[in-house]
């Protein structure tokens, strides 16, 4: 008999142990349920809605999109560019040796025709 008291001794501290442990379980739930409420007004507040947030997450994605097209036809452009300013000294170059090489067929055309119609 005393060894039935002594387990029923025992079984009621780990009872009152676990009721305690109970109680800060549902106090705690009771701030979670209570601030998961605070969050869920917040949000109603903001007027939220997963369709209107998803508009507004495909808009952004737009956005970005023809950022980076834009980007890429800034790049491009600058690319197209500088092939352009690379390729200017070249045709200078170009034009300056055919000028050079056609002035005097030029003026032997010239000194022709103006002897040709002085004769005339």
């Amino acid at each position: 008999m005393a060894l039935e008291a002594a387990k029923l001794a025992e079984r009621a501290k780990r009872a009152e142990i676990l009721v305690k442990e109970a109680e800060l379980a549902e106090q705690a739930l009771s701030v979670h349920e209570r601030r998961a409420r605070q969050l869920a007004a917040a949000v109603a507040a903001e007027r939220f809605s997963e369709t209107r947030s998803r508009g507004r997450a495909t808009g952004t994605n737009r956005a970005a999109r023809a950022l980076r097209e834009a980007e890429l036809a800034v790049a491009e452009t600058r690319g197209e560019l500088t092939a352009a300013e690379t390729g200017i000294p070249r045709s200078s170059a170009e034009a300056g040796r055919t000028r050079a090489e056609s002035g005097p067929q030029i003026d032997e055309r010239a000194v022709q025709l103006v002897c040709s119609r002085g004769r005339s």
